[in-house]
């Protein structure tokens, strides 16, 4: 995995964790779930803050994104997303 990415990744969900106080640190096996903070609102804010982080549009990738099921299998997808 890119580092790069992977931080950028990691550290917008751990921003969330953080807003909603959740005392967790993100990882690549954490599940994509509303108890590690990820909800229909919290993920639209999770992939802006990495679009606008990594300068990328994920809107064509957005099918791949609902179907993940963890944070790794997330940044495969923006990892795929910046090499177009």
């Amino acid at each position: 995995m890119n580092e790069r990415i992977t931080q950028c990744v990691l550290g917008a969900h751990n921003r969330i964790l953080a807003e909603k106080h959740i005392e967790k640190e993100s990882s690549i096996d954490m599940e994509i779930r509303p108890r590690n903070g990820i909800t229909s609102e919290s993920i639209v804010t999770l992939l802006l803050d990495i679009e606008d982080e990594l300068d990328i549009d994920l809107d064509e990738y957005l099918p791949e994104i609902r179907k993940c099921r963890t944070i790794g299998q997330l940044i495969e997808i923006v990892e795929m997303a910046c090499k177009k």
